[in-house]
């Protein structure tokens, strides 16, 4: 049997087939975008969808001055009442754009079947519901298969405006379907500026139009008006701040630099043809997508101003997003992901051209096609995108440990984003410390009132390691504070700082003092500790260093809580006074105040454990032998106290 399949589909214009084919291809798609939905960890753009999200307008438009933010508020404000039914979790926000990136599938097939064919449209949606590209980002927390969804409703509704759906003949009145368009063009240019690219592809055709009088100008009205409409809701927004947003651009774009025309068009195709994730099929996917789509172009079959539309559509933003990468170069193919579909559409037209041609290559091209595009699927659903900026851990390793108004320091939108999304619902105070050169007097009475109001105080540091002295906000509370911790996690680091008021015991209070020596030129004055405790909680050990005389070495101190076969669950070891004090310049009569703080993690089981205090050198790692105040040896390490550790 030589007929082919793509034959088949060429035929089914005239048959009944296609909308059983077309639920088991939306069926298909909503399987493969549901799959592993929340695998790949939260990333920048995605916290910052969350952090917008709850806002109100005028909050958003305020944060967006701040950040000098580069995005609409359409798919935000979405996502933000989408939050209030099903709450902030990764898995429940994005669900949003799995939504959009679905409803894509059967508005490429009815858009389809009006410029290209009922057997194109359907090899289109086939390949819009594999798609790697529209997959990926409808896996994603940000707008751009909601963009993409817009643009496509536009798409329909602006067919709708021409009689049988052809522009080029007779133009329909202005009419409720004139407004949708609207509408719809204003929610894609409302979520993201670049869907301007589309409207100026619909404005093009409209202006063809109007030139060869096949519609007498009012296609070109009726986009005027739209377009009218969809600047006016966007400037709304983005007038008031449209200076931030520009400066914005400028900042980001000045990391970047523009593309060569092949070079952009490699980077395209390869994105938007197959998948954001490089593998070898996906490559081989874009050539034969591309390969497909230009032969849909060039095609002499039927439907032939169909086919020039959804060329226009495809060709026009491409073209644009080239010029605008020349003079911004923050510019990302995902930014035009709304143009993948008129390239399905136009795949699936030289399919169907090419199976006439040549029936018996016709349906092994479609299954390659299919098979080519799941396997590009496998690196998007196994392989991590950066696991140095997989917050999971850090935030997994805080919800262990806070408590009740503890706050947190930032200085990225996109942190508080991550964190309210992996921990609905939870009790920390947010603080943002964002400083310029023109703010920075504000660094101490605006960190005085947080210390003031919050006895404990996390700090969220990104690619920069707190110990840095220019980091000013890290010099501030290791000055004013106690540092209970300091964690590493990829490219961010965590500490906690707390007031001496808010350990257990609390070292704000003075208690009994013992003496230990510790060698022939150091004393130390402890007061002996017995607490219970829970994980999360900071043991406060107050300690006070005597000099007889100059150590002239250098020791680092150390307080380890021991298990019972001496391993130090927890511990605490550095320099005297957070580095500050170091013991090679101590001069005799000096005396060294060094509380020290250990905090109890989660992982620490129940149970009664012993504290030790010693010195050791910092070079050979040798400890300091220690003396009681009646010169008996002690070994190499003081016992000052108990800790009982109790569930949380």
């Amino acid at each position: 049997m030589r007929a082919s399949v793509l034959r088949a589909l060429a035929r089914l214009d005239r048959s009944h087939v296609y909308p059983p084919l077309l639920v088991v291809l939306c069926g298909l798609g909503f399987a493969l975008r549901l799959h592993r939905l929340d695998f790949h960890a939260l990333w920048w753009d995605e916290g910052i969808t969350l952090y917008f999200a709850p806002l109100n307008p005028v909050a958003m438009t305020q944060a967006a001055a701040l950040f000098e933010d580069l995005n609409p508020p359409a798919y935000r404000m979405t996502v933000g009442l989408w939050m209030r039914l099903v709450g902030p979790t990764p898995f429940s926000v994005r669900y949003v754009s799995l939504i959009c990136g679905l409803l894509i599938v059967p508005l490429v097939w009815v858009v389809g079947r009006r410029t290209v064919g009922a057997g194109g449209a359907l090899v289109g949606a086939a390949l819009a519901a594999t798609g790697p590209a529209l997959i990926y980002y409808s896996q994603e927390a940000k707008g751009y298969t909601f963009v993409a969804l817009a643009v496509w409703l536009a798409h329909a509704f602006w067919l709708s405006l021409v009689r049988n759906g052809i522009p080029g003949r007779k133009c329909g009145r202005f009419s409720p379907q004139a407004i949708a368009y609207g509408a719809a063009t204003a929610a894609a240019f409302s979520a993201h500026y670049i869907a301007i690219f589309n409207a100026a592809a619909d404005g093009l055709w409209a202006f063809l139009s109007a030139w060869l009088r096949r519609d007498r100008g009012r296609l070109l009205v009726v986009w005027t008006l739209s377009l009218m409409l969809a600047l006016t809701v966007v400037l709304a927004y983005a007038g008031p701040i449209f200076r931030e947003t520009a400066a914005g651009l400028e900042h980001t774009s000045e990391s970047y630099s523009g593309h060569s025309l092949l070079t952009y068009i490699g980077r395209v195709a390869e994105e938007l043809a197959s998948s954001p994730v490089r593998s070898q099929t996906g490559i081989l996917a874009a050539i034969g997508l591309t390969l497909l789509g230009l032969g849909g172009a060039l095609s002499s079959e039927g439907h032939a101003r169909g086919r020039g539309l959804v060329a226009v559509w495809l060709l026009v933003p491409l073209a644009l997003g080239y010029l605008f990468q020349q003079v911004y170069p923050f510019f990302f193919p995902r930014f035009l992901l709304y143009v993948a579909p008129a390239l399905y559409l136009l795949a699936g037209a030289g399919l169907i051209a090419l199976g006439r041609r040549m029936p018996a290559a016709g349906a092994p091209i479609v299954i390659i096609l299919i098979v080519l595009n799941l396997a590009s699927l496998n690196p998007i659903y196994t392989r991590p995108d950066n696991p140095d900026e997989d917050y999971r851990p850090l935030i997994a390793h805080l919800a262990s440990l806070t408590r009740p108004g503890d706050v947190v320091l930032y200085a990225y939108a996109w942190q508080v984003g991550y964190l309210q999304s992996y921990l609905p619902g939870n009790d920390l105070v947010f603080e943002l410390i964002y400083y310029t050169p023109d703010t920075l007097d504000l660094i101490d009475p605006e960190l005085s009132l947080i210390a003031r109001d919050h006895a404990r105080i996390w700090l969220l540091g990104y690619m920069g390691h707190l110990d840095d002295p220019t980091n000013l906000v890290a010099r501030w509370l290791k000055a004013h504070l106690l540092r209970a911790e300091l964690h590493t996690f990829g490219k961010t680091e965590l500490a906690l700082y707390v007031r001496p008021d808010a350990t257990s015991p609390p070292l704000s209070e003075e208690g009994p003092v013992e003496r230990a020596t510790f060698g022939p030129a150091i004393a130390l004055d402890y007061t002996p500790i017995s607490v219970t405790v829970r994980p999360g909680d900071v043991v406060g050990v107050p300690l006070t260093w005597r000099a007889s005389a100059s150590p002239g070495m250098r020791y680092a101190v150390f307080v380890h809580v021991r298990d019972a076969d001496g391993y130090p669950l927890i511990q605490n070891d550095g320099d005297p006074v957070n580095g500050d004090h170091p013991t090679d310049l101590w001069q005799p009569g000096d005396v060294i105040a060094d509380p020290r703080i250990l905090l109890v993690r989660a992982d620490i089981p129940p149970g009664r454990y012993p504290v030790f205090v010693g010195l050791y050198d910092r070079d050979t790692g040798t400890r300091v032998p220690v003396q009681d105040a009646a010169g008996q040896p002690l070994g190499d390490s003081l016992f000052v106290g108990t800790v009982e550790v109790v569930p949380r």
